[in-house]
C-alpha cells in the first residue's frame, strides 16, 4: 500500500487533535456536545493509524487507497465543523447543524467499520511467522514432554525414596532384633547357669537336711535324746526347740534352692523363647511384601517377646524374681 501524500496530511492533522478538548462539554453543555461524535472520530483515526503504520504489509487496489485517502479527510472536514459550531447568536440553525454533524460522522464511522477492520486483521494475520508460529509450537511440545518426563521422575523418586525408608526400615528392625536376641541370649545363658547351681544346691540342701533328721532323731547325739532327759521339762523345751530351728532352717534352704532353681530355669525358658523369636522375626516380615502382613508378624512377635509366658516351672504364686535368704532376713528384723 503506497501512502498518498494527502492521506498522509490528513493523518497529521488527527494526530494534532486534542479529542478531549473536541467534545466541547464545558462550552456548549451536554445538549450540544459532541462527546459522542469524537468518540466514533476517535476509533476512526485508532483503525487508521493502524493501517498506515503496516502499509508495507497491504497489498490493495488503488480504489481501496482512495477510500482510505476520502475517509480520513472527510473525518477532518467534519473536526473542522465541530472546532467551528457557534451556538450564542446561531440558536436557530444550531439544533440542525448539531444533528447534521452527528449523523455525518456516525455514517463515517460505518464507512470505517466495513473498510479497515479488514485490513487490520489481515495485518495482523501477515505479522505472524510461520516459522516462528512452528518454532514455539515446537517449544510447547518440547515443555509438555519435560513436564511429563519430570512428573516420571518425580514418581520413580518418591517410588525410590519409599523402597529406601522400607529397606532403612527393615534394616533398622533386623539390626535392634538382632541385638536384642544377643541381650536375651546372653540373660538365658546366665539364668541357665544359675539354674545348674541352684540345682545342685537343692540337692545338697536336701541331703544335708536327710542327715540332720537323722542326726536328731536317731539318738547319735546324747544330749539331744528327750529320753535322755527323764522329767526335766525345761531342759525337753529347749531340746524340743533347738530341734525345731534346726529343722526350720533346714527346710527354709530346701525350699529356697528348689523356688530359685525354678525361678531361673523359668527364666532362662523364656529368654531362650525372646531370643528365638527375634532370631526369626527379620526372616518372616522380609518374607512378604505386605505392610498389613508385616504389621501382623511384628505384633505377634512383640506379644511373644513382651507378655509373660508359662512354662510349667512356676506354681500361680510364685515371683519369677529370685529370693534370697538375706531378704527373708530383713523382712523379719523388720517385724520384729
Amino acid at each position: 500500500m503506497q501512502i498518498q501524500p494527502s492521506l498522509q496530511q490528513a493523518m497529521d492533522a488527527l494526530k494534532a487533535i486534542n479529542f478531549k478538548d473536541l467534545e466541547r462539554t464545558e462550552e456548549l453543555g451536554r445538549a450540544y456536545s459532541f462527546k459522542q461524535a469524537v468518540d466514533f472520530i476517535k476509533n476512526v483515526y485508532d483503525d487508521l493509524l493502524q493501517v498506515i503504520e503496516n502499509a508495507e504489509l497491504l497489498r490493495i487496489s488503488t480504489n481501496t487507497e482512495q477510500q482510505i485517502t476520502n475517509l480520513a479527510n472527510q473525518v477532518n472536514e467534519n473536526v473542522k465543523k465541530i472546532q467551528g459550531f457557534v451556538l450564542s447568536g446561531n440558536e436557530a440553525n444550531a439544533p440542525s447543524q448539531h444533528k447534521q454533524i452527528n449523523e455525518v460522522v456516525a455514517s463515517l464511522y460505518q464507512k470505517d467499520l466495513e473498510l479497515l477492520p479488514p485490513l487490520i486483521e489481515r495485518v495482523n494475520i501477515l505479522k505472524l511467522n510461520p516459522s516462528e508460529v512452528e518454532n514455539k509450537v515446537a517449544q510447547a511440545f518440547q515443555s509438555i514432554k519435560e513436564i511429563e518426563k519430570i512428573k516420571g521422575d518425580a514418581q520413580k523418586t518418591k517410588e525410590n525414596i519409599d523402597s529406601a525408608v522400607k529397606e532403612v526400615r527393615n534394616a533398622l528392625g533386623k539390626e535392634g532384633a538382632l541385638i536384642s536376641a544377643t541381650d536375651f541370649e546372653e540373660q538365658a545363658k546366665e539364668h541357665k547357669n544359675l539354674s545348674k547351681k541352684w540345682f545342685w544346691g537343692s540337692i545338697g540342701s536336701i541331703g544335708a537336711t536327710a542327715i540332720l533328721v537323722v542326726i536328731l532323731f536317731s539318738g547319735w547325739l546324747p544330749s539331744l535324746n528327750l529320753i535322755n532327759a527323764g522329767n526335766d521339762y525345761p531342759r525337753i523345751v529347749q531340746i524340743t526347740v533347738f530341734k525345731l530351728v534346726l529343722l526350720s532352717i533346714a527346710y527354709l534352704l530346701v525350699y529356697q534352692s528348689l523356688k530359685n532353681y525354678k525361678i531361673n530355669q523359668h527364666l532362662y525358658v523364656l529368654n531362650r523363647h525372646r531370643q528365638l523369636t527375634l532370631s526369626v522375626y527379620p526372616l518372616m516380615a522380609k518374607a512378604t511384601s505386605e505392610q498389613e502382613q508385616s504389621n501382623a508378624i511384628v505384633t505377634q512377635a512383640a506379644k511373644a517377646i513382651f507378655e509373660p509366658g508359662t512354662t510349667g516351672y512356676l506354681d500361680g504364686d510364685d515371683n519369677p524374681n529370685p529370693v534370697n535368704l538375706t531378704e527373708i532376713i530383713n523382712r523379719v528384723v523388720d517385724r520384729k
